[in-house]
């Protein structure tokens, strides 16, 4: 078997084939992935987020690393009046509020959980491992489009603290395409991992945190940091046509209403072509009966997929939602953003207790065979376009017979808040009509509709051009 990777970031593809190259596993290079991308995806993801791990050993069963955020407020003993910032982000076609700040912090597992499975599942020293991101965050990723496109739509956040501003306009604007996006404490924190994730839970950095918000109206107390642990669980199974999906249970909603998602759109007739009337109505009747299922959501987010020759197979999901602007001093580290995402919070952040795990849509996943072979490893970004997004490349899969390359390309819709979402050249939006629903028409493809990352075995990868993908089998590119 060939190693495949797949990924949002040609950097952070090309640090998993560096870590494959020296003798390492697909838990190594996914780890060792997982730290490059907070320098080449530092809008999306963080060691101050969250997120969850879908590994499959050879011969092994499926297991799920559970690592997403916490609900801080721990040895509280009053109310506190949360720190935001209300930022409206404008999409081409679409228009959505958040919330920065560090009340907007919740208790991060990134960091803890890169060293913890590294340490069941990988094989080579971390030092290996985190010594791509060291180099790359000393000399820094050149911005791509895209990332400058998303550092656009969150500019109010970046530049809300001195040491973000520092980060993502040393010169006092944001970077321009092609400027190295650099992060000398970030490399330092890493040159002592070990020490310094200890420190950052239980020690110095976990007082200066607790400190920090504590001043500044935060929520996130040493006994949060002190407290956080990794769930490993079983994953959620449901069949589709012949085969079996794979992927993550709660605190991840996403998994489930994937797989519900599919078994209702298992019924009746698929006898029709791809984007028909029949096709489209199909997609959204369904979409609209999962999205009567109270929904969650975290928005800023990247994916990982890594099969390496042995036939071990990793797929990874993590996200810093948008981002709190509030950066840990002396680490580089920007907290997340999770208490100010509204679809997280229905009811608003007092429906969770302190210490309580937060729901999220996040959704690394495998299909399998008729024999349980895992077939297709695949995630996505996309806060609640994730599921949508898995699952119509599900479908285009098995349903239209699709490449793997045609299916995560193909123009996609989602149904959100009675309104239908669609990308174009599904339908004419001058003389199409789809039943019931109210429709709007997208000019582009767009990160909104998610960024699916995937790799078929035994041979093929594809990433998603809707996000800056890179996919490499056998160390060698593939072309977008």
């Amino acid at each position: 078997m060939q190693s495949l990777i797949s990924s949002g970031h040609p950097v952070v593809s090309q640090t998993a084939a560096e870590i494959l190259k020296k003798g390492g596993n697909a838990y190594d290079a996914i780890i060792a992935a997982g730290f490059s991308s907070c320098l080449a995806e530092p809008t999306l993801t963080s060691l101050g987020g969250g997120g969850f791990l879908l590994a499959k050993p050879k011969n092994k069963t499926e297991q799920v690393f559970d690592f997403f955020v916490n609900m801080p407020g721990l040895g509280l003993n009053q109310k506190q009046n949360l720190h935001f910032l209300e930022i409206e982000v404008v999409f081409s076609d679409s228009t959505q509020i958040f919330h920065a700040g560090l009340g907007s912090a919740a208790v991060p597992g990134n960091l803890k959980a890169f060293l913890e499975i590294h340490n069941e599942l990988g094989i080579l020293p971390i030092t290996d491992i985190v010594a791509p991101a060291i180099a790359q965050a000393r000399a820094g990723v050149p911005v791509s489009e895209f990332q400058r496109h998303v550092m656009d739509l969150l500019e109010p956040i970046l530049l809300s603290s001195p040491e973000s501003k520092k980060l993502f306009a040393p010169q006092g604007e944001l970077l321009k395409i092609g400027e190295p996006y650099k992060n000398p404490d970030f490399a330092d924190f890493l040159e002592n991992i070990i020490e310094n994730s200890q420190s950052f839970y239980k020690g110095k950095i976990a007082q200066n945190i607790a400190q920090e918000m504590q001043k500044n109206d935060g929520l996130i107390t040493q006994e949060d940091l002190a407290k956080f642990t990794i769930n490993k669980q079983k994953p959620v199974k449901s069949k589709f046509r012949e085969y079996n999906f794979v992927s993550c249970p709660k605190p991840s909603v996403g998994g489930e209403l994937i797989a519900q998602f599919l078994q209702e759109y298992n019924r009746g007739s698929h006898d029709f072509e791809f984007a028909s009337e029949e096709h489209l109505l199909k997609l959204i009747d369904n979409m609209a009966k999962i999205e009567n299922i109270r929904n969650t959501a975290s928005k800023g987010t990247t994916h990982i997929s890594v099969a390496d020759a042995d036939g071990n197979i990793a797929s990874m999901t993590t996200s810093n939602g948008e981002g709190s602007g509030y950066i840990v001093k002396g680490t580089g580290i920007m907290l997340n953003n999770m208490l100010g995402e509204d679809d997280l919070f229905p009811n608003g952040p007092d429906s969770f207790a302190a210490g309580q795990r937060i729901n999220s849509m996040m959704s690394p996943s495998l299909l399998e065979d008729k024999n349980e072979q895992p077939l297709i490893v695949l995630g996505s970004g996309g806060s609640k376009r994730i599921r949508s997004a898995i699952a119509q490349v599900i479908i285009n899969l098995i349903d239209f017979k699709m490449s793997l390359a045609e299916a995560i390309k193909a123009p996609r819709l989602h149904y959100d808040d009675d309104l239908v979402q669609l990308e174009p050249n599904l339908i004419d939006p001058k003389t199409s009509q789809l039943g019931p629903y109210k429709l709007n028409h997208w000019k582009q493809k767009n990160l909104y509709f998610g960024g699916v990352h995937a790799i078929k075995l035994p041979e093929q990868a594809v990433a998603d051009d809707r996000r800056d993908g890179a996919a490499i089998v056998d160390f060698l590119p593939v072309e977008p």
